[in-house]
């Protein structure tokens, strides 16, 4: 899936979309008030409610972060899971009804990793939340799905055709993968056994599902290949332990990276999940300051810089602009904001009267002032954004 780009920053992903105006917005160009988390930002245009787009274009892909799925494996969660099979496989009995809890176990601690590594939650899960909710259930489903492919490979095989064999075994080994996240992420058998549901997960990620098949492949032949060379020196007492923690740990690592597959892909999965590292929301003062700038230059690229007037929504202390100058050169604003992009949202807070004075409103005309007005009830404009008459009077300044 390709990525969205910010209209106005190419350089920065979309967070934002408009649906009206189909624009794409970044981060840099729609900042967020720490004091209203709850309000969803407005599209700078046509100020209609942006649509959140998540981290579907700024998420880094999987392939990237190979080391960082190893170290996640290393949290406290993980390595006490990969103990807890290491001790069952050395000390627990042979009763089926113990081994099944522990596989039940093994299951809802796997779902789990994929689960909250798709929801970009660098924390692994606590081995204590493998022990409650629906792990049982969760164990029946996937071995029904375990089953269900083992029946399709024997039936396969029953032919006597090679070609057929091996089309059915590799196209099993490419399907698994994205029934495990769908059942994982859904909790429905039948989600795990639709070829429609599995086909979104592989249609989502294109060709790069490939390439996360081919990592998951190698991972799971890893504990098999380390127990192979460690097995001429190690007694057998010993071995399984090994192998059993090893299961764990690379498992770990594979759901690690299915789980975050997800979340890079996202959008086209129908999921919309924000990243821990988005960009923070910031006080009322700034982030005043920041959405002005930005509408400034969203309408000045867009050519729409005769905006009609608008008040200053913030306080004075965090107007970004101090003007002096009743004049229209580029030496009237200071070099805390563009001068094309002061005068394109507030041209008479920037040009009239001198910022001193702390005052966005116009001083009343000739005919408000002789009937004791203070300021003029209506702004006409012309095309250059200077005042015109105003209910029939003559203002200071430029005409």
């Amino acid at each position: 899936m390709d990525k969205t780009l910010c209209r106005y920053h190419p350089g920065q992903p979309a967070t934002w979309q408009c649906l009206p105006c189909q624009r794409a917005y970044g981060d840099c160009c729609v900042p967020l008030n720490a004091d209203a988390p709850d309000d969803t930002p407005a599209c700078p245009l046509c100020s209609a409610r942006l649509q959140f787009l998540g981290a579907a274009n700024s998420a880094q892909p999987f392939w990237e972060r190979i080391p960082a799925f190893f170290v996640y494996a290393l949290q406290g969660g993980p390595l006490a899971f990969a103990a807890l099979l290491a001790l069952a496989s050395l000390f627990m009995p042979r009763w089926i009804v113990l081994w099944v809890l522990l596989f039940s176990v093994a299951t809802k601690y796997f779902h789990g990793v994929i689960e909250a590594s798709s929801q970009a939650d660098r924390q692994a899960p606590s081995l204590l939340s493998a022990f409650g909710g629906e792990g049982f259930s969760l164990f029946c489903k996937q071995l029904a799905v375990f089953l269900i492919a083992f029946a399709a490979l024997w039936l396969a095989a029953d032919f006597d055709s090679e070609a057929l064999y091996w089309t059915v075994n590799i196209g099993l080994l490419l399907a698994l993968p994205a029934s495990i996240i769908r059942l994982a992420l859904d909790k429905e058998l039948a989600a795990a056994l639709s070829p429609e549901q599995v086909g979104q997960v592989i249609g989502a990620m294109g060709w790069r599902y490939l390439i996360l098949c081919a990592f998951l492949f190698i991972l799971w032949q890893s504990p098999s290949w380390v127990t192979h060379m460690l097995a001429s020196g190690l007694p057998r007492v010993v071995l399984l332990p090994v192998a059993a923690f090893l299961f764990g740990y690379f498992g770990v690592v594979m759901c690690a990276m299915m789980g975050y597959a997800v979340f890079q892909y996202q959008g086209a999965l129908g999921y919309v999940i924000a990243d821990e590292n988005a960009s923070a929301a910031y006080p009322a003062p700034e982030y005043l300051r920041r959405r002005a700038l930005a509408e400034a230059e969203i309408r000045l690229k867009e050519g729409r810089a005769a905006r009609p007037w608008m008040p200053w929504p913030g306080p004075w202390s965090v107007m970004p602009m101090t003007c002096g100058s009743t004049s229209a050169s580029t030496s009237c604003c200071s070099a805390s904001m563009p001068v094309s992009a002061a005068c394109a949202i507030w041209p008479i807070t920037c040009r009239w009267p001198p910022a001193r004075t702390r005052r966005w409103r116009q001083p009343p005309c000739s005919m408000c002032a002789s009937s004791g007005r203070t300021i003029c009830p209506t702004m006409p404009w012309s095309a250059n954004g200077w005042p015109r008459r105003c209910c029939s009077g003559t203002r200071p300044g430029k005409a």
